[in-house]
């Protein structure tokens, strides 16, 4: 992306100050999460700096003006150098054209600020926080709305398994058994590298990061027809469960797919008082599915985690391996190889309605809102979709030295335009 950088002095420049992190922040530090949204009134980036800077001086646990490091969970904080980048570039036809620039050219900054005429974009290192710190950023930099800033810096990993199990021993019991969890789970495999569990196998070559996306839309009135198809056949279950699962037959028709999915899942959920977290607290879970897999049975998988408490059980062992590699030496590297026949590892995430309403009244009626996460290494396929205006927008991110673009834009064009096969 070639632009105009604007930006300003925040602050005079501080002393930073070392504070300690969630291991899951080291775990997803390095990878990048983009987002856009519009139409917006045209940023004012001095503006935007100033919003950006009062968000600083709030302290840590606004995740502005932390210094991401994948070696350690101590990092600077300096609310005076809050390493946000702002450009401004002509607007472009299209939010995917916008997208598509920012995952062309990367920045190597903590966030990136672009304002496109009526888009906005912003990027972040998924070290600082995922969705709720992406929309926290975006309002501020707007000036909509009244972003609570989180009241921590850390998820409570511990006293939070403690309320799920010590509170509730039958679900301890039911994981211990088995019963209600996905047939593996391990470390969110979006946290740069392999899944758990997965190791490499068959012969390899050497490989680079090649991130590539494109984007596809369903129109509001198909998305209707789904709803009524799914309410009719298959009542009960989730249309993110539906789409899911029709996704992933369309793939596995068209790829040599892995026979698992893995699903974030928001742990926010089961905290006992309101923290407003802004950092991450996700946990991404792996469900063995066959290659017809139905919504009702992706739906009972998910349904049956999320009720045993398994995401907290996950953040739980996800950290403590987090912090055993660091005291070893450091997490563990970015793969360099991938298979000879690489298989499709694919990552479903829902972002839900945007604006979120559970966020007051932002002013905001945007027509087009992108979300996108690097994938989570060499054969990762990250399929993430947001509710606008009534359509479904979802992007696609995968290496292109991997996958066929060609093939995969293909295939979800056809499936986005006709999901009920008729």
């Amino acid at each position: 992306m070639s632009g105009n950088p604007s930006a300003p002095s925040l602050r005079p420049r501080t002393r930073g100050r070392s504070v300690r992190v969630s291991p899951l922040d080291v775990m997803h530090a390095g990878a990048r999460v983009r987002s856009v949204i519009g139409p917006v009134d045209p940023v004012d980036p001095a503006a935007a700096a100033g919003r950006v800077a009062d968000l600083a001086a709030l302290g840590p646990r606004t995740r502005v003006g932390l210094a991401p490091d994948r070696t350690t969970t101590r990092w600077t904080f300096d609310p005076g150098a809050p390493g946000v980048e702002f450009e401004t570039v002509p607007e472009p036809a299209t939010a995917a054209e916008l997208l598509a620039s920012l995952v062309d050219s990367p920045s190597g900054a903590p966030i990136r600020v672009v304002s496109a005429g009526r888009f906005l974009a912003t990027e972040h290192d998924h070290g600082l926080g995922e969705v709720e710190f992406a929309l926290a950023l975006h309002e501020t930099i707007l000036g909509v709305g009244a972003p609570r800033p989180g009241t921590r810096l850390r998820p409570p990993v511990a006293a939070t398994a403690f309320g799920v199990f010590a509170r509730h021993p039958r679900r301890a019991a039911a994981l211990l058994a088995g019963r209600g969890a996905p047939e593996s789970a391990g470390a969110e495999p979006e946290a740069r590298g392999v899944p758990a569990g997965t190791g490499a196998v068959g012969p390899q070559v050497a490989w680079s990061p090649k991130p590539d996306v494109f984007t596809v839309v369903m129109p509001a009135d198909v998305v209707t027809a789904l709803r009524a198809r799914r309410d009719r056949d298959e009542p009960g279950t989730s249309l993110f469960a539906h789409l899911t699962a029709a996704t992933y037959r369309m793939l596995a028709g068209t790829l040599d797919v892995h026979p698992t999915v893995t699903i974030p899942f928001d742990c926010r959920r089961y905290l006992r008082h309101e923290a407003n977290l802004w950092g991450n607290f996700v946990a991404g879970l792996q469900f063995e599915v066959p290659r017809d897999v139905s919504a009702r049975r992706l739906h009972g998988l998910i349904g049956g985690a999320a009720a045993s408490g398994r995401p907290v059980a996950n953040v739980l062992l996800g950290s403590g391996k987090a912090r055993l590699a660091l005291a070893r030496g450091g997490v563990p590297p970015a793969p360099c190889t991938v298979p000879t026949r690489p298989r499709a590892r694919l990552l479903f995430s829902h972002m839900g309605v945007v604006p979120r309403t559970d966020r007051g009244d932002t002013g905001l009626e945007p027509a087009d809102y992108l979300a996108h996460s690097d994938p989570g290494g060499p054969e990762g396929v990250t399929v993430s979709s947001t509710s606008v205006a009534g359509c479904l927008q979802t992007t696609v991110s995968f290496h292109g030295n991997v996958f066929s673009r060609e093939v995969m834009e293909a295939a979800f064009g056809r499936f986005y335009a006709n999901p009920l096969g008729e």
